[in-house]
Order: structure tokens, then C-alpha cells, then sequence
């Protein structure tokens, strides 16, 4: 008797959905490895007993126990505190927050690295100034130009006087700064700095319409050609003084008081813009019309 075998090939068909289903089976186990290992390795916990210990060598001992790699620069990390904490079985982020709690570094994970870098300083925007340059003119009320005018930036030591046009030039001042300009017998004006400006100063009425005793009359100070210092007797109240004349030193403009022999009481010597006459005379006091001697 004889006995035949023969291979009946599969159809084509199951054959193809068999290697199919091997292989999404494969790839199956394989992602579910790569997030097995993946969440183990951020699930990793951090145990740290340190006390006064650099962030340098923690960094170390990061590196060893966790594996994270720590990217930083030697100038930035020089910033940094010494570091004391006890932590155990920690979770590697609340870990890292703990020991930079307290310094003045920041960090930023990027998969299994950390980048140091200086905590940004709050409550402190950057701010950033414009500087311009500033030309312009004062005239006075008739339009004419004023030589001689003091043009001032305010709150600074940066300032220009006009020439004889008028004209004035200031460099580098801060946008929108404030411009005080001012001119002996004129209103002080204070405007915002801009180019191109055109400055009318007004005359202080009240203080040239003021009279003035000149020792021969009485005149408005606008029409006195001479030299007038004035002061107050609120400026002199509270000096600690005994004669009047000892009052005025220092307080009038080109009066020099001396005295002979220093002693309490004694009488000072008075002169004004130095020796102005041959004998060398004491000023004339005149009060209330009346002349003093």
C-alpha cells in the first residue's frame, strides 16, 4: 500500500492578514515599552541631604542619581547660593523648585536637560530713552530776538545761553524733558522740549513798575540806569547781629562790610564796588528821606 503526502498551500488571503496582525502586534509591544520606560524615567525620585553644598555639586549629584544633564555658564552659575536642603524620595521637578527657591537663578526643562539661566528682575521694565537734539529761539514780546537768555533742562546741569539772534542749541536732551528759560527782568517760562522752538518771554510788570529810593529821588526801577541791590528786612529779622551795617555783608550785591578791631559792637566798614572816592568815604545812609550819618 502506498501512502502520498501533499502540502496544500494556504490561500494568499488569511496568509496576508496573519503577517498583519504579527506585525501591529509588534508595534503594539514596542510603543507600550517606550512609555513604560518613559514614564519610569520621569517617575524617578530624588533623595538629597545637602547643607551649604555648591549648586554646582548638586547639579552632580542630579546627574548621577537621575541622569538629567545640566547645561549652564560658569559666569552665571557664579551667582548662584550655597544650597541646604533635606529632601527624600522626592519627584525630580518639586525637587529643583525647592533648591532654586531661594536663588536668584532660573531653569527651564527641555526633555532630559536643564538650562540655567538669571531669573528676569520684576517690577523693573526696561526702559528705553530717546535723545534728541534741540534748536529754537527767544524773543521777547515784540518778537525781537534775546541775547544773553539762560535755556535750562529741568531736574539736569545741561543748559545754553542765546546768542546775540537769540538762537540756542542743546544736545542729547531726553524727549519730553522740560525747558526752564529765564532772562533778568522777564517771567521764567518752562516748556516741553521740542525742535524748532520759538520762545516769547513776557517782562515782569510788578517788578519794574517797583519804586526805589536812589538817595535823590525816587524812581521806577525801568528807568534807573544805575546798579540797585535791594534787601528785605525779613532777610535781615533773624541774623544774630548788633549793628545794621554788619546785616548787609553778604547780602547785597558789591557791598563789603569790615571791621576795625572785631570787638562786639564795633562799628563795620562799609564799601561799595571798593573804593569809589578820593577820601575814601562811608556810603551815604539815607531813612525815610532823612539823611544819617
Amino acid at each position: 500500500m502506498n501512502f502520498y503526502t501533499e502540502w496544500l498551500p494556504q490561500p494568499k488571503g488569511r496568509l496576508f492578514k496573519f503577517l498583519l496582525i504579527m506585525k501591529l502586534t509588534f508595534v503594539v509591544l514596542i510603543t507600550s515599552f517606550l512609555q513604560l520606560s518613559y514614564g519610569a524615567a520621569n517617575a524617578q525620585n530624588v533623595t538629597l541631604s545637602e547643607k551649604n553644598t555648591s549648586l554646582l555639586n548638586v547639579f552632580r549629584k542630579l546627574n548621577k542619581s537621575v541622569g538629567y544633564n545640566f547645561l549652564y555658564d560658569l559666569d552665571v552659575l557664579k551667582e548662584a547660593k550655597p544650597v541646604t536642603i533635606e529632601i527624600k524620595n522626592t519627584d525630580i521637578k518639586e525637587a529643583l523648585r525647592r533648591i532654586f527657591s531661594e536663588q536668584p537663578l532660573g531653569y527651564t526643562i527641555k526633555n532630559n536637560t536643564i538650562i540655567i539661566h538669571r531669573k528676569p528682575i520684576e517690577g523693573m521694565p526696561l526702559i528705553i530713552r530717546s535723545f534728541v537734539d534741540i534748536r529754537g529761539k527767544v524773543v521777547d514780546e515784540n518778537g525781537q530776538p534775546m541775547a544773553g537768555a539762560s535755556v535750562k533742562v529741568k531736574g539736569s546741569n545741561l543748559g545754553a545761553v542765546t546768542d546775540v539772534t537769540g538762537a540756542f542749541s542743546l544736545k542729547d536732551v531726553t524727549e519730553g524733558a522740560i525747558l526752564v528759560v529765564s532772562y533778568i527782568g522777564y517771567e521764567n517760562k518752562e516748556v516741553t522740549a521740542s525742535n524748532g522752538l520759538t520762545i516769547t518771554l513776557t517782562p515782569q510788570a510788578g517788578l519794574l513798575a517797583d519804586a526805589v529810593v536812589i538817595g535823590y529821588g525816587t524812581q521806577k526801577k525801568s528807568v534807573v540806569t544805575g546798579a540797585i541791590a535791594s534787601v528785605k528786612a525779613t532777610d535781615l529779622k533773624d541774623m544774630p547781629v548788633v549793628r545794621i551795617e554788619q546785616s548787609l555783608q553778604g547780602r547785597a550785591s558789591g557791598v563789603t562790610v569790615t571791621t576795625s578791631s572785631g570787638q562786639p559792637g564795633d562799628g563795620g566798614v562799609v564799601r561799595i564796588r571798593g573804593i569809589a572816592n578820593i577820601n575814601n568815604a562811608n556810603p551815604l545812609y539815607v531813612v525815610d528821606g532823612v539823611v544819617i550819618n
